[in-house]
């Protein structure tokens, strides 16, 4: 009979798993690992992740540290984080700050100018990072507690968090991270200390709910297309959005007086309905955020008078107003061509023709170095959308209520606006480089922003010569072409041109334009809708030259050697407009570059059966808005 021993009959004690939860693993504390919920997480009212591996993702071909480790490097940063960060050599204290945590001091608010200063001196300089800390290029920041804050020109500690968000979690801490680190590069034309959404935008979070969901909004949204889990994050933040712009506007509308805290209301309610309607799109089904833009015009509109009515005509309220001027200048540009809507609607905008001329241009992050492209894009964009309405070129399922009240607009009326707008157009100069402010990015050169507002100019006399063609202006607008860029057709021999010569020259000229601007750019971040607009022209019966095409324009496309020999045919064209799409989608990672890309291809198509069987569809019926909606493919970021 064989004999057991004491020790044979011992229990195996259970042995817990050394890794925890991803929130006890963060705070590098010792994780119960009870289920549902460690101790740990109950004790301290926090959602508890779980005892599952965090999953690692990729950006940029390498392979970042598990959102554990992200966590924790965010709440271990400090000034000397920031130190050698080329984009923070000179730190700008930018906040409002709260009353209820750092009473007395200064008030902040959007176009306020910051005093930069050196970096702040450091006796240790083994600091921690990660590679989340050395990205977010933010003023000197740090975490003290549980309040996230920003050092000062004067030393002091300014709260970047609000009161109502003392009690912050690592989600939050993260969407804060993400949008310094990738929000802040994708939504401006340049990126550095001098950027509004890196210090002046994120310091009204202090003073302001709804700027503060508007932010996380969008962050957690970006975060959603490369990992779903923040689906819900982003819905969530983008509602409690949505509920505090209503609860500001109501405010404004019940009983607004000429007070410092109702125009404060007045800026909040403003600047939470123009980035709710610019980054609504960013949600999955959540529709284009075109709903809010009636409304931003009746705030903006409220705003000039509350600011300019009383003789307040200051430097701050100019800055302030070709801050707002610019992101609404924008953000019509893209709707122009997308809601049927009359010209008029745009005249509130016109008050960029009144601002005093600056000695030197401040550039903006949507629209570079002024606003007037832009507008003069949004106004055509509509003209041409009245026209395809009016003359029933669009496509035939389009709304009835469209073409009702396109017939009301005269043709003839509709054609002398289109080519005054034109002549206004051409009248543009473009700043020169001395006149313009350095944005302090080494990646986003003058000469950049300077090509991005030709691109929307021709771009918007490409539409207006697609949509209105007549000889007289194929005419000036070539004589225009000759004295901006040289090299183009002698306005003389203009006559025995086809209209489609002066199109062709028009994108050829934005496609050259943007081939010179480097991939890291950041006025990339804006290419989107010239090299839609260039791109949709890209078709056999419109690039084919025609006979009677003078000499001087074949000369013209050859004035390069090389260039020449790279873009010489209309596919290797194509093939350029989708490398920079490509690099776009990859840079910004949104929808909104696939259904552009997608939305080119099936023009494309189309034009090319167009030239094996010319009877399917006659040429002028192909224009990519009405592609656009017939295939759904709208777009808005």
């Amino acid at each position: 009979m064989l004999k057991t021993t004491r020790s044979q009959w011992r229990p195996v004690p259970r042995r817990n798993s050394r890794a925890g939860c991803a929130t006890c693993k963060a705070r590098r504390i010792k994780c119960d690992a009870s289920v549902p919920s460690c101790l740990n997480c109950s004790e301290r009212n926090l959602s508890c992740p779980g005892y599952g591996r965090v999953l690692r993702w990729k950006e940029k071909h390498q392979v970042t540290q598990s959102t554990a480790s992200e966590i924790d490097a965010v709440r271990n940063l400090s000034p000397n984080t920031f130190q050698n960060d080329a984009k923070t050599k000179e730190l700008v204290g930018a906040s409002r700050s709260d009353p209820h945590l750092n009473n007395g001091e200064k008030q902040y608010s959007p176009g306020t100018k910051f005093r930069a200063i050196p970096p702040l001196p450091t006796d240790d300089d083994s600091s921690s990072s990660s590679p989340i800390s050395e990205e977010i290029t933010s003023p000197s920041v740090a975490l003290r507690g549980d309040s996230l804050v920003v050092r000062s020109a004067k030393s002091e500690t300014i709260p970047l968090w609000p009161s109502h968000l003392r009690s912050l979690n690592d989600r939050t801490v993260l969407l804060m991270a993400h949008y310094f680190r990738k929000i802040c590069v994708i939504n401006s034309c340049f990126d550095s200390f001098a950027n509004p959404f890196r210090t002046e935008i994120p310091a009204l979070m202090t003073t302001s709910r709804l700027v503060q969901c508007c932010i996380l909004s969008m962050s957690a949204a970006h975060l959603r297309s490369a990992r779903p889990e923040w689906s819900f994050d982003s819905l969530e933040y983008l509602t409690a959005a949505v509920s505090e712009l209503m609860i500001e506007v109501n405010a404004v509308l019940s009983g607004f007086s000429f007070s410092t805290s109702a125009g404060q209301r007045l800026d909040n309610a403003l600047l939470g309905a123009i980035m709710l309607g610019m980054t609504t799109s960013w949600h999955p089904s959540s529709g284009l955020g075109l709903e809010h833009i009636s409304g931003s015009r009746a705030l903006f509109r409220t705003w000039i008078q509350y600011k300019f009515d009383d003789g307040r005509k200051n430097e701050d309220n100019w800055s302030r107003l070709n801050f707002y001027l610019g992101l609404h200048a924008y953000w019509e540009a893209m709707a122009s061509f997308l809601i049927d809507q009359d010209p008029g609607q745009l005249d509130y905008l016109h008050v960029a023709f009144t601002i005093p001329p600056a000695q030197v241009v401040t550039v903006h992050p949507w629209t570079g170095v002024s606003a007037i492209p832009w507008l003069y894009l949004a106004k055509v964009g509509c003209l041409v959308r009245l026209k395809r309405n009016l003359t029933d070129l669009g496509v035939r399922g389009r709304c009835s209520v469209a073409k009702i009240a396109a017939s009301e607009y005269p043709l003839k009326k509709l054609e002398e606006e289109a080519w005054t707008l034109a002549g206004q157009i051409m009248s543009y100069s473009v700043p020169s480089d001395e006149q313009i402010e350095d944005t302090f990015d080494e990646h986003t050169s003058k000469s950049h922003l300077r090509d991005l507002a030709r691109c929307c100019q021709l771009a918007a006399l490409l539409e207006l010569q697609r949509s209105f063609d007549a000889v007289h202006e194929q005419q000036a607008v070539l004589a225009w072409i000759s004295n901006s860029f040289g090299h183009a057709a002698n306005a003389q021999n203009c006559t025995s041109l086809l209209y489609t010569d002066t199109i062709r020259e028009l994108s050829l000229r934005i496609l050259r334009l943007l081939s010179n601007v480097p991939t890291n750019s950041g006025t990339q971040a804006l290419h989107h809708l010239p090299l839609l607009i260039a791109g949709s022209v890209l078709l056999p019966h419109i690039m084919k030259e025609s006979p009677n095409a003078p000499l001087r324009i074949a000369m013209a496309r050859s004035e390069d050697l090389k260039e020449t020999a790279i873009f010489s045919t209309i596919d290797l064209w194509r093939k350029f407009v989708m490398d920079r799409l490509t690099s776009l989608q990859q840079t910004v990672n949104l929808n909104g570059h696939l259904k552009i890309r997608l939305l080119l291809q099936e023009v494309w198509a189309r034009g090319d059966a167009l030239t094996r069987d010319p009877q399917l569809l006659p040429a002028g019926y192909l224009h990519w808005i009405d592609v656009m909606e017939e295939r759904g493919l709208q777009f808005f970021f």
